[in-house]
Order: C-alpha cells, then sequence, then structure tokens
C-alpha cells in the first residue's frame, strides 16, 4: 500500500452527547476517500476534528508524515469546502479567490489568480458578486479560494448537495477528474451512494461516532460486514438464517422451513446463525404464466440452486426501475427495468417465479450466535 498522506490513530472526541470513538483512518497521496453514514454519524464532526475545529481528547492525526493534532487551524494547510460554499457575499469572484491567498504578495497573487481562473472557466464572472452566480459557478469558485492556498488536503462536506441532478452530475465528473490531476488527498462526506459509488476510491461507513467498515465501494456494497451496513447501503434483502451445511464447494441456509438458500461462499459452520445477503438488482423474476426468452430465462432456469416460486405483494416505482416485494416463504425483493417489467405484465397477486446465482449470496454471521 501507498504511504498515507494522512493517518488518524485512535481518535477519540466527546461533544455534548455526542462521541467519535477510535478512528483509525489512513488516505492517501491523490486518493478520494468517502465518508458515508445516515444523519447523525459524525462524518461533519470527523471532517471539522481534521481541519482543526476540535481537539481530540486522545490519538493522532499526522498530515505527510507531521503531527497537526494540537497544530492551529489556520497553519494546518487544509481545505475544509462547506455545503454552502461560505462565500463572501459582498466580495466578487476575484476577491473570494483572493481571500485564499492572504499573506503572499501581490504579484504571486495575481499570477495564482490568472491560473485557478483559466483551469476552472471562471474568466468571464470574475467581477460578479456570489448573489448573481448559479449553483455550479459558486462550487467552482469555492474550489478556486480552496486551491488558492495551496492546501494539503482537500476535504468536502456535501459540496453538491444543493445542486439539480444534471449539474450536479456534471460537476462530481469535473471534481473527480481536478482532484486526480492535483494528486492532493480528499475526504469527501456524502449521503447520496450512488456519488460515494462514483467517487470512492476507497470508502467508509461511519455510525455513532465510530467506523464500522472500511473497503472499496465494490468490496463494502456487494460485502458489508454486518446487518447495519447491509441495509444502509440498499442490499434490502437480509434474510435470517441457520447455517445446514459449509464445505469449499458452496453452503446451504435454511432461511424457512423447507426454504434453502445456498451460497459460494460461508465463513459460517453448520448450526450456526446468519444473514443471507442479496441484492435486488441479483434478483431475476419470471411469471409462471408466461415464460420469458433471453438471460433471465437462464437466471430462473431449473438448474439455479436458489429459485423460488413466490407472490407479489408490492409493485413500487423507484427512480429508473421498479421495486418487486415478493413472498417466497420469507420477503424477498427484486429490481426490474421498466422493460422488463412491462414484458412480464406483473400485477399484485401474480404468482412469479424468483432465482439468484449463488455467487450474488452474501454471508454475515448474526452476532451472539452460536452452535445449535
Amino acid at each position: 500500500m501507498r504511504e498515507a498522506s494522512l493517518e488518524l490513530e485512535g481518535v477519540a472526541l466527546g461533544l455534548g452527547n455526542f462521541s467519535l470513538s477510535g478512528i483509525d483512518l489512513s488516505v492517501g497521496a491523490g486518493e478520494l476517500f468517502v465518508l458515508l453514514g445516515p444523519s447523525g454519524a459524525g462524518k461533519t464532526v470527523l471532517l471539522e476534528t481534521i481541519a482543526g475545529f476540535h481537539r481530540p481528547k486522545s490519538g493522532a492525526i499526522r498530515l505527510g508524515g507531521r503531527d497537526i493534532t494540537d497544530e492551529a487551524l489556520e497553519r494546518r494547510r487544509v481545505a475544509f469546502m462547506f455545503q454552502d460554499y461560505a462565500l463572501f457575499p459582498h466580495l466578487t469572484v476575484r476577491g473570494n479567490i483572493a481571500f485564499g491567498l492572504s499573506g503572499k504578495g501581490g504579484r504571486a497573487s495575481a499570477s495564482r489568480i490568472r491560473e485557478l481562473q483559466s483551469r476552472l472557466g471562471l474568466d468571464a464572472i470574475l467581477d460578479r458578486k456570489p448573489a448573481g452566480l448559479s449553483g455550479g459557478e459558486k462550487q467552482r469558485v469555492a474550489l478556486a479560494r480552496a486551491m488558492a492556498a495551496e492546501p494539503e488536503l482537500f476535504l468536502f462536506d456535501e459540496p453538491l448537495s444543493a445542486l439539480d441532478a444534471h449539474t450536479r452530475e456534471s460537476l462530481r465528473d469535473e471534481l473527480k477528474r481536478f482532484l486526480r490531476e492535483l494528486g492532493i488527498p480528499a475526504i469527501f462526506v456524502t449521503h447520496d451512494q450512488t456519488e460515494a459509488q462514483v467517487l470512492a476510491d476507497r470508502l467508509a461507513i461511519i455510525r455513532e461516532g465510530r467506523i464500522v467498515q472500511v473497503g472499496t465501494p465494490a468490496g463494502i456494497f456487494n460485502a458489508p460486514a454486518d446487518e447495519f451496513v447491509a441495509s444502509f447501503v440498499g442490499m434490502e434483502n437480509v434474510i435470517p438464517g441457520r447455517v445446514l451445511s459449509a464445505a469449499p464447494e458452496g453452503a446451504k441456509i435454511e432461511v424457512k422451513e423447507g426454504r434453502n438458500i445456498h451460497a459460494v461462499l460461508c465463513a459460517s459452520g453448520p448450526g450456526r446463525e446468519v444473514f443471507v445477503c442479496v441484492r435486488p438488482e441479483d434478483v431475476s423474476l419470471s411469471s409462471t404464466t408466461r415464460p420469458i426468452s433471453g438471460p433471465m430465462a437462464a437466471a430462473v432456469s431449473s438448474k439455479s440452486p436458489n429459485r423460488f416460486e413466490g407472490l407479489v405483494t408490492s409493485i413500487e416505482a423507484f427512480g429508473p426501475v421498479l421495486n418487486i416485494g415478493i413472498d417466497c416463504g420469507f420477503p424477498l425483493s427484486a429490481y426490474l427495468t421498466r422493460q422488463a417489467f412491462s414484458d412480464l405484465g406483473l400485477r399484485t397477486g401474480d404468482r412469479v417465479l424468483a432465482a439468484f446465482r449463488a455467487e450474488a449470496v452474501h454471508v454475515i454471521e448474526r452476532h451472539g450466535s452460536g452452535a445449535a
């Protein structure tokens, strides 16, 4: 692993009734690291602690190998971009960018402003004030002001959340390219799981002031560490069960009397109580009266070990897909594209065949479970 530019070791902090507990993190040079968690989990408090707004009661924070745990905020060379951008309303775009150059010579400042305004496409709005800017323009100005100080670390607290979907998507991609070019480590807080998957090299799930899992987006979204993470990242199908058998070639897990789910990998042995997790997009459906052709037909063939007949209990629009609730003796959710839904002609009360690959099953041991 490359040497980390930012390291947090055992960082703990108390703020009223809230606390951060034993935070261990490392963020490499040029890495985009995302903090994801529910409201009140401590994401913003952790960013503020790294920036220097709060002093930890224990632990260490190092930036570029330098211990900054007790260093004053203004000396840390950390750029913090807030959700509302915190631009100065009485200053022009030029003035806002120049604010980040306090203490530098006038000639150097002018040169730096020219470089930033060109790089971020701000030439045409330098003499305008924030009130006359669009959300995307404000975001670029805030980024330019942060960059003017030549930081060693970027911290972003949901800077795209107030933008419309189209602008947010465009600026998200632009921001990612820009940070890649700079090679500066960045920590990005978001509630948006799609945004987290698009931006992150790695991400951390934080809950009640504790980091509960760190990994790549694919690793966390497909192999959550516990029931909370599974539910939080949209696994949806988190089904309690009991391991009947486990072998190198696969495991059999009873989730309902007479209903067994097969998994390729299972770290728990026979008799252990577990959760079986399946993402809804990995569940394929077929009508019991109108078999369909194509990829879905292969998924629901009689050769599939995880193949269950069930009753459609709910149909809910979910963005570009529909979330189909099925009672298979245990509850199951499946995502269908609108075209697939139309082809199946499903209605509430219809009987369907639901199927998913054994490779799509992730097994989590239930805490405190023991052998039967």
